[in-house]
């Protein structure tokens, strides 16, 4: 192909790549990306261009322009009109795959002087060629409207047959085999398990599940941590208890193995229901352990169970009687009764508690100073997009929104800068002396000011202590803890003192816990 195209600096035109496929298109001889890529390069260099930067979109349909690469090629055209002459493509559906996108792309591009060339299209620039060029667009979408009805029939059709179209949800894998369903992934089924167990108690919250199994080591597919809406979106999948759903149809049964029963999935809906699809808000009941307290005959993690006459912590895993809800958490007044810090530790606290306050008063002009300065080089950005948001005429829709995509993040930061300047000038910033006072005098008396806090506040406090609580059930008693590190740590300095009945580490006849 033979392109005149004018080089804007230099001697050589300078030229940029883009190179798109989805998924379905991965396996096709021609779409791949190293293809592309390629025949790309070869053009440029048998019509002696530069090629200065290249964008891959890998899994990306051309239905929407909302893709990483697709952006990152937008900004670098915005950024680079001076010195760009062309945006090379195999076809045009690798950029868009309906006409309206096509056409505001092509503006985008002609506003900055750059030309859109493409292996497999008409690159004249003529009225002529503008046509065609739209009738192009015209095919791609339509083909595009196509191959999606076609997936949605092979994808119901699977359905129908007990299988699960597309990926996988967290929890299971992928045969990858034809006719054979997902199965349960090992790493992860017994997460899930306990996902539901947990909210089927009714004493925790979507937020609470997604921090506790955090913490025990679940992660999704992709080793991040699985978050709220995540963690709601498990709790409202049939597939783990056997069943499918897809497009607004569902089935009780499939092929795959489930991972709970029917009965806990339907408990697990109720319980939305009751608790406002899921919202974490204030519930009926606050569970003082929930999350640390711990079977000691089995380990396993016990939960609350409200009933009219009396609560109770209760081990699901090996059957132990239940423990009373007040006598295990009167053994947690115990602790506090028999814990404060001594002489040594409240001299150090005070101590600490200064060196802070002088450090706070240091720091802050500092705090704001940084502030400031970004503050002022966010403004100048801001006032860049402003001018070609409200005063440029001829600004085109996409460009529009895009400026606006760009816009909005930068306002949210100058909220947060301007919020946390608001802060730093408050007066109450920094302690005073007769508050060191108060907070110090109130360390010497834990047991008092625990006894002051509402049932929330008492869960808040105990997690600077306490790590797990090991419970008796027998005894309706916690007999074993396990300290937070830097509780420990304070005990090892002698800054603080626990009653010797609660000393940790030793299990029911002081032998080392396991």
């Amino acid at each position: 192909m033979n392109v005149s195209l004018e080089a804007k600096q230099g001697t050589k035109p300078a030229v940029a790549l883009y190179v798109r496929v989805s998924t379905a298109e991965q396996a096709e001889l021609g779409h791949s990306l190293s293809v592309q890529e390629k025949r790309l390069k070869d053009l440029a260099k048998d019509n002696d261009w530069r090629v200065i930067a290249s964008f891959r979109d890998e899994g990306r349909s051309a239905r929407s322009i909302d893709r990483p690469s697709f952006e990152a090629l937008l900004d670098f055209c915005e950024e680079n009109e001076a010195s760009l002459s062309a945006v090379l493509v195999q076809d045009t559906s690798r950029l868009c795959r309906n006409v309206k996108d096509h056409l505001e792309v092509k503006a985008f591009l002609k506003k900055r002087g750059i030309r859109l060339l493409s292996l497999e299209g008409n690159n004249e620039d003529t009225a002529e060629a503008d046509f065609l060029d739209i009738i192009v667009a015209g095919v791609n979408e339509l083909e595009s409207k196509r191959t999606g009805r076609k997936t949605k029939r092979i994808m119901l059709s699977l359905f129908e047959q007990g299988l699960k179209p597309g990926p996988a949800p967290v929890g299971y894998l992928n045969s990858y085999q034809k006719g054979k369903p997902m199965y349960p992934d090992p790493k992860r089924k017994h997460y899930i398990k306990e996902c539901f167990e947990l909210w089927n108690t009714g004493g925790y919250s979507i937020g609470e599940i997604s921090e506790l199994l955090y913490s025990k080591g679940f992660r999704s597919v992709n080793e991040k941590k699985v978050g709220k809406s995540a963690v709601a979106g498990i709790l409202k999948r049939i597939e783990y208890a056997g069943g499918l759903s897809y497009d607004g149809n569902v089935k009780e049964q499939a092929q795959h193995d489930a991972i709970i029963s029917l009965k806990d999935f339907r408990k697990a809906q109720k319980m939305f229901e009751v608790r406002n699809n899921g919202a974490d808000r204030s519930r009926k009941h606050v569970t003082l352990l929930s999350g640390m307290a711990h079977c000691f005959k089995c380990g396993s993690l016990m939960y609350g169970e409200y009933h009219e006459t009396q609560n109770y912590y209760a081990c699901k895993k090996c059957g132990s009687p239940y423990a009373k809800m007040d006598y295990v958490e009167d053994s947690i007044r115990e602790f506090f009764r028999g814990s404060a810090f001594t002489a040594q530790g409240l001299t150090t606290l005070k101590k600490v508690l200064f060196e802070i306050k002088e450090e706070n008063g240091n720091s802050v002009p500092q705090q704001k100073a940084a502030l400031k300065s970004r503050k002022s080089s966010l403004d100048k950005r801001m006032s860049k997009i402003e001018d070609k948001l409200w005063f440029d005429d001829n600004i085109e829709k996409l460009e529009k929104d895009r400026l606006e995509g760009k816009y909005k993040p930068l306002k949210e930061e100058m909220n947060q800068i301007n919020e946390q300047l608001k802060e730093l000038n408050k007066p109450s910033k920094n302690l005073k002396d007769s508050e060191i006072e108060r907070v110090v005098e109130g360390m010497g008396r834990m047991g008092d000011i625990y006894e002051v806090l509402n049932k929330k506040q008492k869960k808040q406090f105990l997690k600077f202590f306490i790590r797990k609580a090991y419970v008796d059930c027998e005894e309706s008693r916690i007999v074993n803890y396990e300290l937070v590190p830097e509780f420990k740590t304070l005990l090892s300095r002698d800054l603080v003192r626990i009653s010797s009945n609660w000393l940790p580490g030793l299990d029911s006849n002081q032998q080392p816990f396991a």
